[in-house]
């Protein structure tokens, strides 16, 4: 884009670009100079400008004298000046305002990840304690149940142990009333073999020997069922008979 400086009234000004040049008005004696050109230039001269010339009577002392071209290292010097006026920016935005942009950006996406951080987190915090108080709940549970099963054992051994002890008291009881009448029936048979043995009664010799033959059989029988009975009364109390 060309840059055009003008020179009014002993002073040079711009530079300018087409619209800013436009705006000062110029008539058709404004010299004007930009690069390219080896010397000033009235305003009419320049095809380009000839459309934004208006039309200025001439000053009384007439122009006489043409200003001295600019020096290019100034020229330079100054259009880098305004180069450097005007504002970077980027993807079409001023550098403060892409900056400011991008720094909210930043924030929010920094603020996104933190609170997508955090909630995760959360998450499995929430996980962690839920498997706790799941596992504790089964612990508890099992301990429950193992307590009911230590109950139960408890009491079905205990009706075990008193139905046991039911049995052996009633089975001492029995083994007491068979004694008793084991040794009644002893007492009897004894008195009968006494009988038989004696010769009071009319028999011959081969039946008194049956008789007592049986007698001391029967004997032997109610010995064998006693000594039975008080080695079954032995093993359930060894203690039984201690004090006969």
């Amino acid at each position: 884009m060309k840059q055009y400086y003008i020179y009014v009234k002993n002073e040079q000004l711009g530079p300018f670009n087409f619209e800013e040049l436009k705006a000062q008005k110029i008539s058709k004696e404004t010299k004007v100079w930009f690069e390219g050109l080896e010397d000033w230039k009235n305003a009419a001269e320049i095809e380009d400008l000839k459309s934004i010339l208006i039309s200025i009577p001439p000053p009384i002392n007439s122009f006489t004298s043409q200003p001295p071209p600019p020096k290019f290292e100034n020229n330079q010097k100054t259009e880098n000046k305004f180069e450097e006026e005007e504002p970077t920016k980027i993807l079409g935005l001023k550098k403060n305002i892409f900056y400011s942009i991008l720094g909210a950006l930043v924030i929010i996406i920094g603020l996104t990840y933190f609170n997508n951080l955090q909630d995760k987190n959360r998450e499995i915090l929430q996980e962690q304690n839920r498997q706790t108080e799941s596992y504790n709940q089964q612990q508890k549970e099992l301990e429950e149940q193992n307590a009911r099963l230590a109950e139960q054992e408890k009491i079905e051994a205990n009706r075990i142990a008193r139905e046991k002890k039911e049995a052996l008291e009633k089975r001492i009881n029995e083994i007491v009333e068979q004694l008793n009448v084991n040794y009644q029936n002893l007492e009897i048979a004894k008195q009968k073999l006494n009988n038989v043995s004696a010769f009071k009664l009319l028999r011959t010799s081969s039946e008194r020997n049956e008789q007592i033959n049986s007698a001391q059989n029967d004997i032997d029988i109610i010995k064998d069922e006693i000594r039975n009975l008080e080695a079954e009364m032995q093993k359930i109390n060894p203690n039984w008979g201690s004090g006969r």
